[in-house]
């Protein structure tokens, strides 16, 4: 190789290099670029994560506060139900009570029947009983008069008895 040859070489090797140097700066540049923006979006990254992870332990919290919240909730309707029931069975037992003092009651209402019927009778008999005896009365008194009149003499029997002593 000569010395123009060597020198084109050198030459040529000095611009690849410059070339390469300038690729190198502009790649410098690029990744430069790269790095920050990727800094930038871990940052951005970062702080959404971090809302997201505030966001997370606030849902945790209310689900925590909602399943002891639902817990009481539960609670509450056992006793409710217990409650219920008592209240279902104590009115099956005034329904049975009841039906027993309706019973109880239709047997007064037909005694307190049979027995109103009974002093309609006996007044009605009473009555009867009453003019009989007024009618009795009268004709005791009739008797009696009769009586008085025939032992006193003012009758026409008692005339006859006085005419033979």
């Amino acid at each position: 190789m000569n010395s123009e040859e060597l020198e084109r070489a050198m030459e040529f090797i000095i611009d690849q290099q410059a070339q390469s140097t300038a690729k190198i700066g502009v790649l410098e540049d690029i990744v430069t670029r790269l790095g920050n923006a990727t800094l930038r979006k871990f940052d951005t990254v970062e702080e959404k994560s971090r809302d997201v992870d505030e966001r997370i332990s606030a849902l945790v919290d209310s689900q925590i506060r909602l399943t002891e919240s639902q817990t009481r909730t539960d609670k509450r309707l056992d006793d409710v139900d217990g409650k219920l029931n008592a209240l279902v069975d104590s009115q099956i037992r005034l329904t049975e009570s009841q039906t027993r003092t309706d019973k109880r009651l239709d047997d007064v209402d037909g005694k307190l029947n049979a027995l109103v019927d009974s002093q309609i009778r006996l007044t009605e008999s009473q009555e009867r009983t009453d003019e009989n005896l007024r009618l009795t009365n009268e004709t005791l008194r009739t008797l009696i008069s009769l009586v008085d009149r025939y032992l006193s003499g003012n009758g026409r029997a008692g005339s006859k008895t006085d005419e033979k002593s």
